[in-house]
């Protein structure tokens, strides 16, 4: 997961209290059922994937998301380099 710069500075200066929601413990106590000692093979998790649209959907959008700025990225960093090898040319 990819948090932007933003969110991190806020994280970081904020004093909010923040309550754990993930729990191991609380996890064991639940009924719901574990796959393969608590892990799920991949045919598993893709059909649990498939049949959340919302969650595919998300998945998508953020990797495309995610490309988008590495393509920004990139492009700001080839900027650079070409500019400081024109200028000690």
């Amino acid at each position: 997961m990819t948090i932007p710069a933003p969110l991190l500075e806020k994280l970081a200066t904020s004093e909010d209290p923040l309550p754990r929601k993930l729990d191991p413990d609380t996890a064991k106590a639940s009924n719901e059922p574990l796959v393969g000692n608590g892990k799920m093979d991949e045919k598993k998790f893709r059909y649990l994937l498939n049949m959340d649209g919302c969650g595919t959907d998300k998945l998508a959008e953020g990797i495309r998301a995610f490309i988008g700025e590495t393509e920004k990225l990139e492009k700001a960093i080839t900027d650079r380099v070409r500019a400081a090898t024109a200028v000690s040319k």
